[in-house]
């Protein structure tokens, strides 16, 4: 078989590029090329095929049905939609040459300085899931492409390809319909994930909503962004992470109301994991700038728990875990380890992984081949 003149072997796949395409199977030739079609006709044909086939694999609703004018190929792949944007990234689908889904975090690097960080949280991620035994609730690096200066005054254009591709955070499905019952499936993925990074030796230092991928179907909760994570033991640097879910004794240094000695270490991940939990499960998000002492007693009060929950025992149980994260003494509070073995006792489980090895009938979208040039510009992979 022959796709655009190319030979194709058994277990082979391709992307369909937006140009008309030739398919040809010995002295048989088809020729395949785009219509423009409504997105919501796309999506019932797609989900009556995947009734048929009895498979339940559907591209996610950001991925859209055609190829647009705005998609390029970077390397092998085809860079498509930006769905996310932070302060200095965007966060962009992309697919590689089979149709497979990744997350492609661009980063324009305007100084060595900047650069350098890239290089921070590439390493904190390579060295994170470099063993297969990482779970799923932790971005999973695949690589790093560098699209280096063309001159002194250039900049560099980082790429950081990371799976799973999943466009929403916690914050996109905070006031959804979620049911409790699948709120707490995530939050013991979320605090799975916190024990692996913190077993590993690592500090998050950035745990928060917009830090936490969160799938509803299925149901997943990746946690993401370990730029500003350090392995270090113990830390005095207040200038890392969002403000608003910074531990008691971070502020304390940050207001310089601390000892001159004074570090804090991984407990204040596990205060920003209760404070991120609170928000989840309650629907909204906290309005103080910070955690004063006076807004930490109106939280242990529960007094928005029992409002909203009265009626879910397991819920009204959480609140346990939840004063035990969120104990204003870093002393006091118990790990990420605690917290997880804590939901296993109370029945709220992590899902067991399903392989992809052994999938059937996966559906999937088609490639294209590179049509980018990018002249004299030097491209660095780094795996």
């Amino acid at each position: 078989m022959r796709f655009n003149g190319e030979v194709l072997y058994k277990g082979e796949r391709r992307e369909l590029p937006k140009e008309s395409s030739i398919l040809t199977f010995g002295i048989f030739e088809y020729k395949f090329s785009w219509v423009t079609i409504a997105q919501d006709l796309y999506r019932r044909q797609l989900d009556d095929l995947a009734e048929e086939v009895n498979h339940d694999n559907r591209p996610p609703l950001f991925m859209t049905p055609t190829p647009q004018s705005s998609e390029y190929l970077l390397d092998k792949y085809r860079i498509k939609g930006t769905f996310a944007t932070g302060s200095s990234c965007i966060v962009c689908a992309a697919t590689d040459m089979s149709g497979n889904p990744y997350a492609v975090k661009k980063i324009i690097a305007k100084n060595r300085r900047s650069r350098l960080n890239v290089d921070e949280e590439v390493g904190n991620l390579r060295k994170l899931t470099e063993n297969c035994n990482s779970p799923e609730s932790i971005s999973r690096l695949v690589e790093l492409l560098t699209i280096e200066p063309s001159g002194p005054a250039g900049v560099y254009e980082c790429y950081i390809v990371t799976k799973p591709l999943i466009a929403t955070t916690l914050s996109g499905i905070l006031k959804s319909e979620l049911d409790n019952r699948s709120r707490l499936t995530l939050v013991a993925q979320m605090l799975q994930g916190l024990d692996f990074i913190h077993a590993s030796g690592c500090m998050h230092r950035d745990i928060k909503l917009d830090n936490v991928l969160g799938s509803v179907q299925p149901l997943q909760a990746v946690i993401i962004d370990f730029g500003q994570a350090t392995w270090d033991r113990a830390s005095s640097d207040h200038m890392k992470g969002t403000i608003r879910y910074l531990a008691p004794e971070i502020m304390a240094l940050k207001h310089m109301t601390a000892p001159a000695d004074a570090t804090y270490s991984q407990s204040a991940d596990v205060w920003s994991m209760g404070l991120t939990i609170f928000e989840f499960i309650c629907r909204f998000k906290l309005n103080q700038n910070f955690i004063t002492s006076s807004a930490h007693r109106n939280i242990m009060r529960q007094d928005h728990w029992n409002k909203q929950h009265a009626s879910d025992q397991e819920v009204q149980n959480l609140f346990d875990l939840l004063k035990q994260m969120l104990a204003w003494e870093p002393a006091e509070r118990i790990s990420a380890k605690e917290a997880l073995d804590w939901t296993n006792r109370h029945g709220i489980f992590v899902p067991t992984p399903t392989s992809s090895a052994g999938t059937k009938n996966k559906l999937v979208s088609p490639i294209i081949a590179p049509e980018v040039d990018f002249g004299k510009r030097r491209r660095k992979s780094v795996r």
